[in-house]
């Protein structure tokens, strides 16, 4: 079966038409809209319902994880940031007190 759109349009003060066969679904097109697929039952339905629930909860658990993790280690760097500069203060007193035992020499 063909299935022939049918196109008007006016030319020089007259009305015409033009036929064209109309374009055939492909299958890729028919993949997208899914008319392979068979529907889900209400069964199955529940069942994805209830795997999304758990997936967004793991993905909760992890997420919360991540955060707990990301700001133990921003705490620690904070704390290594202080006992670097601590030390970088020390080392110069050091050399201070270094540079004037030297020049009482």
């Amino acid at each position: 079966m063909v299935i022939v759109c049918a196109c008007f349009y006016v030319e020089n003060g007259a009305l015409a038409s033009a036929t064209q066969p109309a374009s055939k679904p492909t299958k890729a097109s028919a993949e997208v809209s899914g008319e392979d697929e068979p529907v889900p039952t209400a069964e199955e339905m529940r069942q994805l319902r209830n795997k999304v629930k758990e997936l967004r909860e793991a993905l909760d658990r992890l997420q919360s994880r991540s955060d707990r993790r990301v700001k133990q280690l921003q705490e620690e760097l904070d704390d290594e940031k202080s006992a670097r500069q601590q030390l970088v203060s020390d080392v110069d007193r050091l050399k201070k007190i270094v540079a004037t035992k030297l020049c009482a020499f």
